[in-house]
């Protein structure tokens, strides 16, 4: 189990005073209010670097992978914006591109990536990457190269590609997908909980009437579907980590299960729903 009580700093010249200072502040208001979640407004690799060796007991994730661009400005991007703009949710006239919702990660830093998730994750712990299929062709060929440079008791094991079933036809003509893929990393060996699940997790994708009428996020995944993750690859108490963690969803299935969480995201929007979220289920537990 790791406290969120006391994160212990880790310093780096490339870490701007701003921030390592704003990473203390958080961590003695958690001390003092005995949170059980912390959610910062930050550039994930740049606040990564704060996070000590081997705290993080279970990595859930969708980063804001390159392969998103070609969503960016279609036909049912602007029937989006279509929505939002009549619920009052946005103003202006401009049909915002996806890059306004969040910059893209280049596929060049998923070796980074996955170099600093190995370091933050606790011995014998999992990682859970949401993607789609170009995306994760990518993530195999870095933990394969992960494990050419470290050798293999060094680096992330590929266990495979999990299928998300969306239940719901998605866009296009050719063969449409419903279906996203979620790449199950391991890191030292640890056994899954249970053992009910298969390769395809079913779930319906998240829409409007599943958030109380707050319209998602362009990415949004469905929290039973998260809790399923958690349920089969941490214990009570457990750190989950979530460095792109947009409106919270990953920290409201860790809540929910009685873990603690700890998510960052780049967009101030985002962030301030994630907030909201995690404070009303610790307000009413």
């Amino acid at each position: 189990m790791t406290t969120m009580t006391s994160p212990m700093m880790k310093t780096s010249s490339t870490t701007s005073d701003a921030l390592r200072w704003r990473w203390d502040y958080a961590s003695d208001w958690l001390a003092m209010q005995d949170a059980r979640s912390l959610v910062f407004l930050c550039d994930a690799f740049e606040a990564m670097r704060l996070v000590p060796d081997g705290v993080v007991d279970l990595v859930i994730t969708d980063p804001p992978y390159a392969s998103l661009e070609k969503y960016r400005d279609s036909k049912a991007r602007i029937r989006k914006y279509e929505r939002e703009k009549a619920a009052g949710e946005l103003t202006g006239t401009r049909i915002p591109r996806l890059r306004d919702w969040f910059p893209i990660m280049p596929n060049e830093r998923f070796p980074e990536l996955l170099a600093e998730l190995y370091r933050v994750m606790a011995p014998d712990s999992h990682c859970y990457i949401f993607c789609d299929d170009e995306t994760s062709d990518i993530i195999k060929a870095a933990v394969v190269a992960m494990a050419k440079e470290r050798g293999d008791k060094n680096a992330f094991t590929w266990w495979k590609r999990i299928v998300w079933d969306k239940l719901h036809r998605g866009q296009g003509y050719h063969y449409p997908n419903q279906h996203e893929f979620v790449v199950f990393l391991e890191k030292g060996k640890r056994k899954l909980n249970l053992h009910a699940h298969t390769s395809v997790l079913a779930c319906k994708r998240v829409s409007k009437g599943s958030l109380g009428g707050r319209l998602p996020g362009p990415t949004e995944k469905p929290v039973s579907l998260i809790a399923k993750l958690i349920e089969n690859s941490s214990q009570p108490d457990d750190l989950v980590f979530d460095p792109f963690c947009g409106r919270g969803a990953t920290g409201v299935a860790a809540l929910y299960a009685g873990r603690e969480f700890l998510g960052f995201d780049v967009q101030r929007k985002a962030v301030r729903i994630a907030r909201a979220r995690l404070r009303e289920i610790q307000a009413a537990a």
